[in-house]
């Protein structure tokens, strides 16, 4: 919907491009008709959650018992929330490089020393050099804490690392590819990432002893099953995700082998839920096109989620996490201002670049309800000058409020969607409170985007009684990748000995 700002600003103020005298408002009352249409007319729809749920439910279904891709099952033993010790954490991100010594207890867990490292791109090549300098950054942080000695014997290890390798055991896996702008080199790829670290690690004189490997999306899980009896957990950041336990018979034969898992059992699943949402492809907007073409290809030619035909394609990422937010608001104020329905026609050079309009700044104008600090943030990201854009008006900062509701409202509902269909996969129902911890900066700040999520999720609760969806809390999981990879370490250990 228009909101009360934008109507009565409209209802009072002409609009004027720099080459047409005429008032402007109708237009843009048509405007935003139309993309509040098309961003969220289908999610008014008689029985849109159940339906776009259900749909997810079957590629859920079918991803986890052939696709090769997605619903991939990894080794993790329960925890019994009993797990202790002293840990040395290595967190790999797309961007930085995390290590911590972690205390872990139930009631006392403490990160006892930390440090990060940016990782620029001219130093995103995966080598034996890359490694070395890990091992480095190890021992940099071992040399500012007393919990664990570097030379009092072995050195306990968990790994979270954002990339895709082929797991063979619960400490160790095989390097296959590298993703978020890294090169793999000839001289590790298809090597043991455990082996990688601990004979980096050696060479400094570190007795390191890898005992758990596990993603991001993993590690949030098991942080929440820790502390909260989680059930199932989202990654909501820059990019988007989520892991729950599933039993391994309903894989097929051959992905149970190649994954080295065992029938009867339970296990966690990583669902690289990003590249699901083929149904997505019905509903893009002319934006979403601009940002990936494939939104664009028939639903009946393309299954993302069972294989890369086409490419790793990420349609509920690529409507939901905060890269692509961003950009799709980028680009709704683009056109709006080439059709001089915002800032009087004139583009500054700051908006015409793809994916510089950050997820921060979107949730800042989102968030804040002071015009004039509205006017003074977006003006500073803007390079506001007199003879492109004299100024920002408080029309403006209404028809940027507005796009970015409508795209919001969106991803919420594709998000709610996602966590009622992991749900029904792994059939988690009743009344008592379902715990999910999620990471992510977009989910964790953007507070009006977390209430949108938790709307749609308590009106399927209210409109489909039958399905007896249990009330949701979403929770923020700080630390996931350090304490998740730490408790993962923990009860790999505890199950070795067992």
């Amino acid at each position: 919907m228009i909101s009360s700002t934008l109507a009565q600003t409209l209802s009072s103020t002409p609009i004027f491009t720099p080459s047409v005298k005429t008032t402007a408002s109708e237009k843009l009352v048509r405007l935003l008709t139309d993309l509040h249409h098309d961003f969220t007319g289908f999610i008014h729809q008689q029985d849109s959650i159940s339906r776009f749920t259900t749909s997810l439910v079957g590629s859920f279904k079918e991803a986890v018992y052939a696709s090769p891709i997605t619903m991939i099952p990894t080794f993790y033993n329960k925890s019994t929330g009993n797990e202790t010790g002293h840990f040395v954490v290595i967190d790999l991100g797309g961007s930085t490089l995390r290590v911590a010594v972690v205390l872990l207890a139930l009631t006392n867990t403490q990160i006892l020393a930390e440090r990060s490292w940016e990782i620029k791109d001219s130093f995103k090549v995966l080598s034996y050099e890359f490694f070395a300098w890990i091992a480095e950054r190890v021992e940099e942080v071992l040399d500012i804490q007393t919990a664990v000695d570097k030379t009092g014997g072995l050195i306990h290890v968990g790994l979270t690392w954002s990339f895709p390798v082929k797991q063979t055991s619960k400490n160790s896996g095989i390097i296959q590819e590298v993703s978020k702008g890294y090169q793999l080199t000839s001289e590790v790829a298809g090597k043991d990432l455990k082996v990688l670290i601990e004979s980096a690690c050696l060479k400094r004189k570190l007795e390191v002893q890898v005992e758990a490997i596990i993603n991001d999306a993993v590690s949030v899980f098991i942080t929440g099953e820790f502390f909260d009896e989680a059930k199932l957990a989202i990654v909501l950041g820059t990019g988007t995700n989520s892991c729950l336990p599933l039993p391994t018979r309903l894989f097929c034969q051959e992905k149970q082998v190649a994954n080295y898992v065992q029938n009867d059992k339970e296990c966690l699943v990583n669902t690289e839920l990003s590249i699901f949402g083929l149904d997505l492809l019905s509903y893009a907007t002319q934006y979403d096109k601009l940002i990936d073409f494939r939104f664009g290809l028939s639903p009946a030619l393309i299954k993302p989620h069972m294989n890369l035909d086409n490419g790793i394609f990420q349609p509920i990422e690529e409507m939901t996490s905060g890269r692509y937010i961003s950009e799709l608001v980028r680009l709704v104020m683009v056109d709006f201002i080439a059709q001089g329905q915002l800032f009087r026609g004139a583009c500054p050079l700051n908006l015409t670049t793809a994916f510089e309009f950050s997820g921060e700044l979107v949730c800042f104008l989102s968030e804040t309800s002071d015009n004039d600090k509205c006017k003074a943030k977006l003006s500073e990201f803007l390079q506001v000058e007199s003879d492109i854009l004299p100024v920002i008006e408080d029309m403006d900062i209404a028809v940027v409020k507005s796009i970015i509701s409508v795209v919001v409202e969106r991803g919420a509902f594709i998000v709610a969607c996602s966590i009622l269909a992991l749900c029904e996969l792994s059939q988690i129902s009743g009344d008592d409170k379902v715990n999910v911890p999620f990471v992510g900066s977009i989910l964790n700040h953007f507070v009006s985007y977390r209430e949108q999520v938790e709307k749609f999720l308590n009106q399927a609760r209210e409109t489909l009684p039958r399905k007896h969806i249990p009330r949701f809390c979403l929770k923020h999981a700080a630390s996931s990748s350090v304490i998740g990879a730490s408790v993962a370490a923990a009860v790999n250990m505890a199950s070795s000995r067992s």
